[in-house]
């Protein structure tokens, strides 16, 4: 860091604008760089925070779908069985 502060002063004192032009790109590019990583910061904070809703949901009514998803197919499932037969001889009565 001293070299840089001393190639910028030796820059000033000859009066060479070509380093002071760089040194102004520099800074430019350090804001720019400061500013992508902020917004990044920002949508990782913003992630986490889409995460976290959906977990609380999940924990939370989860327990409770699953269960009664399980039984309704389970309903259907032996409501097929029990008339099977039934809808089978239905269907094959209507033919053309």
């Amino acid at each position: 860091m001293r070299s840089a502060a001393r190639v910028v002063e030796f820059a000033r004192d000859a009066a060479c604008p070509l380093i002071e032009v760089l040194c102004v790109e520099v800074r430019g590019i350090q804001s720019a760089i400061l500013k992508d990583l902020q917004a990044a910061r920002d949508m990782v904070v913003e992630r986490k925070a889409e995460v976290d809703m959906e977990q609380r949901w999940e924990n939370r009514f989860m327990p409770f779908i699953r269960p009664a998803l399980i039984a309704l197919i389970s309903a259907l499932l032996t409501l097929v069985v029990i008339h099977g037969q039934e809808i089978l001889k239905g269907l094959a009565g209507k033919g053309p």
